[in-house]
């Protein structure tokens, strides 16, 4: 068996980690759905709820675009 090598960032060539993109996915999906019940539950919520749904908005996009992908030494997400 040989192991697959190790992903590499093309712009600095450092170590790239590869996260579960249906996790990632997940996550971002369930994100949205709270971030649109919190204003229900209060209407103060309302603002928060927008800061979460933005998060799980970015987490869907990294999953898709990104490809689950993040480089740990320059913070990007290399396609």
């Amino acid at each position: 068996m040989s192991e697959a090598a190790p992903l590499t960032c093309p712009r600095c060539h450092g170590p790239v980690m590869q996260f579960s993109r249906v996790n990632l996915g997940a996550i971002g999906v369930a994100l949205i759905l709270i971030a649109a019940m919190m204003p229900l539950a209060n209407r103060w919520l309302l603002l928060p709820g927008v800061a979460v749904a933005l998060a799980g908005g970015w987490l869907i996009l990294w999953a898709t675009l990104g490809k689950g992908r993040w480089c740990r030494t320059c913070k990007i997400f290399p396609t």
